[in-house]
């Protein structure tokens, strides 16, 4: 692993209930045959991080824990407290890791990161700014959180923050990519077929 990719971390959030979806997101296929959850890992793997944070819930845990897929890297954390959404996730998340140099944000429902987008967030990285991809002028994901910015989630009283409006109180820098998979979200049933659909 290059040296300048040292104490970078990943925070997966895999803690909502999916109740749109009606089934667990993190289980979901893509055309490889993987999971959503392991295709995630995987490509954070093979680009380099140090270190692997999964946020679950209640529901989740067990099955994740029991699909022995997991590499030992990854440390389970869970939320009991999911009425308070994704910026507690994150804030758990954060907690729970050891290296605090940079952290990349990764949702569930989007497997389509790519080592080039996680290249360009790396690249442009700022200790006091969060990092956002952008396709045709529309922000997506992963983010990546600079040191200050991880700094000031955990010193942040409150846990149930709209995390984009807490972002957006501090320096957020936008950079361009040309992939459009970082605007892709798989919500529901109809956003998973259409997922299928295009990949077959």
């Amino acid at each position: 692993m290059p040296s300048s990719k040292k104490n970078t971390s990943v925070v997966i959030l895999s803690a909502g209930i999916s109740a749109r979806m009606q089934t667990d997101k993190a289980f979901l296929k893509v055309d490889s045959g993987q999971t959503f959850l392991e295709k995630i890992i995987q490509t954070y793997i093979s680009w380099g991080v140090d270190e692997l944070v999964l946020v679950t819930n209640d529901q989740l845990i067990g099955k994740i824990k029991n699909a022995n897929y997991l590499p030992e890297s990854v440390r389970n954390v869970l939320n009991k407290q999911l009425g308070w959404g994704r910026f507690y996730s994150v804030k758990l998340g954060l907690q729970a890791m050891k290296n605090n140099n940079c952290c990349f944000i990764q949702n569930i429902d989007n497997p389509f990161t790519e080592p080039e987008t996680l290249d360009l967030l790396f690249e442009n990285r700022e200790e006091d700014a969060t990092i956002v991809p952008v396709f045709e002028g529309r922000g997506g994901h992963p983010v990546l959180l600079g040191t200050q910015i991880i700094n000031h989630l955990l010193e942040h009283r409150k846990n149930d923050e709209i995390l984009k409006d807490f972002l957006g109180r501090f320096k957020v820098r936008k950079v361009e990519t040309d992939t459009s998979g970082v605007l892709t979200n798989i919500n529901n049933p109809a956003d998973y077929d259409k997922f299928v659909r295009e990949r077959s």
